[in-house]
């Protein structure tokens, strides 16, 4: 079956090609939350190159800080729990 065919098939309501039909129900809350979630996916990768980069870079500077980090999250975590 070729893609025309199908795209015939599935959306007999939309005017033009490759728009919506109008009672589809597609959201602004829906269109944002897609991007939102896109964007935030590709921290990740980013995130880890660049600490990885630091690392090699600053070496045992980068590894006290992220020591200190860890010290100042633990005393948080701490003071919230009580």
């Amino acid at each position: 079956m070729s893609s025309e065919k199908v795209m015939s098939e599935s959306s007999n309501a939309s005017t033009k090609e490759g728009q919506l039909p109008r009672s589809s129900g597609v959201s602004w809350s829906l269109i944002m939350g897609a991007a939102f979630l896109m964007a935030t996916s590709a921290v990740g990768p980013g995130f880890l190159t660049q600490t990885t980069v630091f690392t090699n870079t600053l070496g045992a500077s980068f590894a006290f800080v992220i020591l200190v980090s860890i010290i100042l999250d633990i005393g948080a975590q701490l003071n919230i729990g009580v």
